[in-house]
């Protein structure tokens, strides 16, 4: 069994000027920088449990824990960031698609996927290839276009991604589309999700939320020990026991809800701080 570490014993990376900022980072900025960190958590627990299973894909999840893990510590959190996390056109066009419900696939959306999953990459390219696959792809193809699919024929035949006959006019579209979406909700079992948690983020950076998912992302890396108590006294040396209860419990359900509250919050600050630059 391995020993819990002393206070001393931390790794030499967590700095908590690195987190003064936090209090201070918009909404968007928070979607951001959890959602990596999760990320980089789940990264580590595919990995070990596709140790035995799948050797191959377990060493790509590692190398690409190791990776990105390089972007994401000994420096200030509003710097944090792991290259292509979001997508080849960047975090503001991941806001600007998360406005849409219902959008078109994009090929970017595949490269996206692929780029964060290990093993999928190589995959991608080979299915993009295939002169008979389920979507057309040209190689003039606009990435953040609508992905066509294949007809019959071998050629598109007016759909895209979600399946909408686009040679059909728009109120038959929006009528049809109406129709179908308990339909579609009851097969998939997705509904509206209910709010679970209100972001509070200057109460999240003053009890240490940030350095919690670090340590936490070290302590799974590495198999290191750390106690409630030598945790608590590094991420809120101020702070009480009642406190460190509360990040931990704040980690467990942003990670539960894959950080929907925040989201909702950032695409909303995202929108209003677009529409200020158009209107100037």
């Amino acid at each position: 069994m391995a020993k819990f570490l002393s206070f001393d014993e931390l790794p030499k990376f967590l700095d908590l000027n690195h987190y003064s900022a936090a209090s201070e980072l918009p909404a968007p900025e928070w979607y951001r920088v959890l959602t990596q960190r999760f990320y980089l958590l789940t990264l580590l627990e595919a990995g070990r449990e596709l140790e035995e299973r799948n050797p191959e894909l377990a060493s790509a999840y590692s190398a690409a824990f190791a990776r990105d893990i390089q972007n994401m510590r000994g420096v200030a959190v509003e710097k944090t960031d792991i290259p292509n996390f979001f997508g080849p056109r960047g975090y503001a066009q991941f806001l600007e698609n998360a406005t849409c419900s219902v959008r078109p696939l994009t090929l970017a959306d595949f490269y996206s996927h692929a780029i964060n999953t290990p093993g999928y990459l190589a995959e991608l390219e080979e299915w993009l290839t295939d002169p008979i696959g389920k979507f057309v792809i040209g190689t003039d193809m606009d990435v953040m276009g609508p992905l066509l699919l294949n007809g019959p024929s071998g050629t598109s035949d007016g759909h895209i991604g979600i399946d909408a006959d686009l040679n059909q006019p728009d109120n038959v579209l929006i009528h049809d589309f109406t129709i179908q979406l308990p339909k579609i909700r009851a097969a998939t079992n997705h509904y509206p999700r209910k709010s679970t948690c209100s972001p509070k983020f200057e109460s999240w950076a003053r009890y240490g939320l940030l350095p919690y998912l670090d340590l936490k992302i070290w302590e799974m890396e590495t198999g290191a020990k750390i106690s409630q108590d030598v945790m608590a006294l590094a991420i809120t040396p101020h702070r009480d026991g009642n406190s460190f209860r509360t990040t931990i419990v704040t980690a467990e359900k942003l990670r539960k809800n894959r950080c929907q509250d925040v989201l909702q919050l950032a695409i909303a600050e995202h929108a209003a701080k677009s529409a200020l630059h158009r209107d100037r």
